[in-house]
């Protein structure tokens, strides 16, 4: 099954350019096909009125050791920090990543799809943020649990927490 994370790329419409300039110029072919499957078909990607470019993966294996994901990285790391805007939230609490400082026009936040912890919410989350992060949790808890034949407490109680702030800001 493997371990998934839900990620989130906003690029201007320039940075977008030069990505794809740079994966024009990737010598090794199969790589370069893993990059554009992973820009082109495996994301899904909206342009902004202000030519503002989101690649969202949802629930996808992201992984650092990946030779596409890898080469991304690297190109975000030659970008200037108010060009993009990267998120990443792993299906384990507290996983989370963020990096550039892109104002983007998506409001990554508030797009029904993206599940991102908003940094200014109480507790760090939304109550849907710590609802769905509740539910991930308890899926994953039952999923461990259906394997070992039994449930860690750790896992519910994290689930728990998180079902508590989500119970608090709705109320």
């Amino acid at each position: 099954m493997g371990y998934e994370s839900q990620v989130g790329l906003v690029l201007t419409n320039l940075q977008d350019a030069k990505l794809r300039t740079a994966l024009a110029r990737v010598p090794d072919k199969t790589l370069q096909a893993e990059i554009i499957r992973l820009l082109d078909v495996e994301a899904t990607r909206f342009q902004s009125r202000n030519q503002q470019q989101l690649y969202f993966w949802t629930w996808c294996k992201w992984y650092p050791d990946d030779p596409g994901i890898r080469w991304l990285e690297e190109q975000l790391e030659e970008c200037e920090p108010e060009a993009y805007l990267y998120a990443r939230m792993g299906e384990k609490i507290g996983d989370y990543q963020r990096d550039g400082t892109l104002d983007d026009d998506f409001g990554v936040r508030s797009v029904q799809f993206l599940t991102f912890i908003p940094t200014d919410a109480p507790n760090g989350l939304s109550a849907l943020d710590a609802l769905l992060a509740a539910a991930r949790q308890l899926v994953a808890a039952y999923a461990n649990g259906k394997d070992s034949h039994s449930i860690e407490w750790e896992d519910l109680d994290a689930a728990h927490r998180l079902a508590l702030v989500a119970v608090r800001a709705l109320q």
